[in-house]
């Protein structure tokens, strides 16, 4: 049982959070934003049930395969990414946690359950927006409900008891973990490929290759290995889907209940002995001379090699266009080394993705295809993979604050690789296609230039947004749902309505100028109208860190 002082705590907060998301809302510092967030959340909800009303139900077997293997395909991809993680965490608490709660008369287990009962709220909120879509394929929803938040629930403590038990091994268990969950994320891999290369024949056009994958990936859930492993989510994945209430389906209510506690006793018992199996190491380690930490091996190493970003794009243009801006950004210098390999495997995928019409012989226009598979993954995809900016800086917000540099420069230091990483990313793509498709010059440098600006505008929009409605990272809870959701439809809008606006600009061009100025006109037109964007979301980002007021946007 945890402190009932700690339960208390966790009410005053989730008030207090609520209010102050609805006092952000109606600021009017943030007018705009909260518009704009109100109109996305209505347009999303029409959709939603225009939509669901008239899907057709779902096999009820099928998805109960999904309800349970799903689980065990995230759980296996969280087990792989915490082994390849070079962060080490005890319990996830944010920094006034650990200054009020870590030195308080508390047991750790009160604060280990603490930690889990954070996470109920923002799994309520997934549950109910899951019932919501799955509530046509059941018959009884109030089940689906109960079904789904135990799964969920299940997974929750399932990733907080990986994470702890991987922050808690020695280097040796680090290796053998590493080997157990890559062959295991290797084996799910090379099923799914291999069941898309039986449903889907070589040089089928792209879209057939995305409903393949998705297939696949259900067949992989429903396969016999997986459902074994799936076990603990038996019970609630057939509460979920019951077509009648009898003892049966009292039973395995009872074991989903049962099965909560279990999970939550578990990270208990593991996050205790990670506990006094890290003292443990520490003692021999210092028993045996070791008094050099292997944080600091890395921070020594990573210093030595961010020399090479650093003399790329910093000394030469960027310490031309603003020292001010360069001296901000030599510090993202460091994290671009030390992640390098991250970074290169984060684009790596998506560099295949979009070079994939490149093998297909039955699409009209792969250079288009090309193109459009760069500007969503630079869209979606790279600011997920590049947290190199204002995202991941919100505890040292005070620090950069106290800094004698104007907004501009700051943000321009902030954004700076982000924005180089993904320009590079955009031009070896284009190229190759180039060399492959040969589109003409004038094709790769307009769209060259205008996947440029998108890059700026948007992580300008993200930083602008992350300034305007701070969070830490990791951050659960409604709000953080929305913006996701917001920001995806958000983004995939503008997108779409870029490639639209352009060929109706190409159109009236070819009917009201000569051949001969067609090819200028098209392309000036495009990127004054991207960079004009770009331009004016960065003057947003600029305003948006000249009115942050420290005083309200720590306390997250």
């Amino acid at each position: 049982m945890t402190h009932r002082e700690l339960l208390r705590l966790i009410v005053v907060r989730s008030r207090f959070r609520m209010h102050r998301s609805v006092s952000r809302f109606l600021s009017p510092r943030r007018i705009i934003a909260s518009v704009l967030a109100a109109s996305f959340m209505v347009l999303y909800v029409l959709a939603g049930v225009m939509i669901l009303s008239t899907r057709q139900p779902a096999d009820p077997g099928r998805l109960q395969l999904w309800l349970s293997g799903g689980m065990v395909l995230y759980a296996i991809y969280h087990s792989t990414k915490c082994a390849w993680s070079s962060s080490s965490l005890d319990l996830d608490l944010s920094p006034s946690e650990q200054w009020m709660l870590g030195g308080a008369p508390l047991r750790r287990s009160s604060l280990a359950i603490y930690h889990v009962l954070q996470i109920v709220p923002a799994t309520f909120m997934k549950t109910c927006l899951l019932a919501v879509v799955l509530a046509v394929d059941v018959t009884y929803p109030a089940m689906l409900v109960v079904g789904i938040f135990a799964s969920l629930m299940m997974l929750e403590v399932c990733r907080l008891t990986v994470t702890r038990m991987a922050g808690g091994m020695e280097p040796r268990g680090i290796i053998v973990f590493r080997a157990i969950t890559s062959t295991l994320a290797a084996a799910i891999v090379f099923q799914v490929v291999m069941r898309i290369i039986a449903m889907v024949p070589l040089g089928a056009p792209p879209p057939m290759y995305l409903s393949a994958t998705f297939r696949s990936l259900g067949q992989t859930a429903a396969s016999e290995m997986v459902q074994w492993i799936s076990m603990p989510w038996h019970c609630a994945a057939n509460v979920a889907v019951s077509d009648s209430l009898n003892p049966m389906t009292a039973l395995f209510l009872l074991a989903s209940l049962i099965a909560l506690p279990t999970s939550v006793l578990a990270f208990v018992v593991i996050d205790r002995r990670c506990l006094l199996a890290s003292s443990r190491w520490e003692h021999a380690r210092l028993h045996s001379g070791e008094y050099e930490s292997q944080k600091g091996h890395v921070e020594n190493r990573v210093s030595s090699l961010s020399v090479w970003p650093t003399s790329f794009g910093l000394t030469g243009l960027l310490s031309a266009i603003d020292i001010d801006a360069s001296s901000v950004a030599y510090r993202m210098a460091v994290s671009v080394s030390r992640y390098r390999g991250t970074i290169l495997f984060s684009f790596a995928i998506p560099s295949a993705i979009c070079l994939s019409p490149l093998l297909s012989s039955r699409i009209n226009h792969p250079w288009l295809f090309v193109v459009g598979g760069v500007g969503m993954c630079t869209s979606l995809v790279a600011p997920s993979a590049l947290r190199l900016d204002f995202r991941r800086d919100l505890k040292r917000m005070l620090l950069l604050r106290t800094l004698p540099i104007n907004p501009a420069s700051m943000v321009l230091g902030q954004l700076w690789f982000p924005i180089l990483i993904t320009c590079v990313f955009q031009v070896l793509v284009l190229s190759v296609a180039a060399l492959v498709l040969h589109p003409g010059w004038y094709q790769f440098l307009m769209y060259v230039g205008m996947l440029a600006a998108l890059s700026v505008f948007t992580f300008a929009t993200e930083n602008a947004l992350f300034l305007a409605y701070p969070h830490r990272e990791r951050n659960e809870g409604i709000g953080m749902l929305i913006r996701t959701k917001l920001t995806f439809l958000g983004k995939t809008s503008i997108v779409l309505g870029a490639f639209i606006l352009l060929a109706v600009w190409a159109t009236f061009c070819k009917g009201m100028l000569p051949e001969s100025l067609v090819g200028v006109a098209v392309i000036s037109g495009a990127l004054v109208v991207t960079w004009g964007a770009a331009a004016g979301a960065f003057a947003v980002t600029t305003w948006c860190w000249r009115r942050f007021d420290l005083s309200s946007e720590m306390m997250v």
